[in-house]
């Protein structure tokens, strides 16, 4: 395992694709980035819950409605692309550029995880 800049940053890169507040690795339209990722469900329930029953050809997913009987998304994933470790403070950018080997490797493992659209 690579050591990155602090403990915090170091666990929160390696539970990349669980629930809670993960990091992932990105490289997309030639920029490499870290993400700070909130998952609110585990996989295997995202997994189970968007599984389309062939039967009534829903989801599990509970719709939503507002007031007005219009539907309200549900989000079970947030990312935002973050320049500074919320850790330690370190410069991520600078980070990346030291460390690009490993950072691509990183890449290629999260990408199972996230891929920001």
């Amino acid at each position: 395992m690579t050591s990155w800049c602090c403990d915090w940053f170091n666990l929160s890169v390696e539970y990349a694709g669980d629930k809670g507040i993960t990091v992932a690795a990105s490289y997309k339209a030639g920029v490499r980035a870290f993400y700070l990722i909130a998952r609110f469900f585990d996989p295997e329930i995202v997994e189970e819950f968007s599984r389309v029953d062939e039967r009534t050809g829903r989801t599990k997913w509970p719709a939503l409605i507002d007031n007005k009987g219009y539907p309200v998304p549900l989000t079970i994933t947030m990312a935002k692309m973050v320049r500074f470790c919320p850790g330690c403070g370190a410069n991520l950018e600078r980070l990346i550029s030291k460390k690009r080997p490993e950072f691509d490797e990183l890449v290629e493992k999260h990408r199972q995880y996230f891929s920001p659209g």
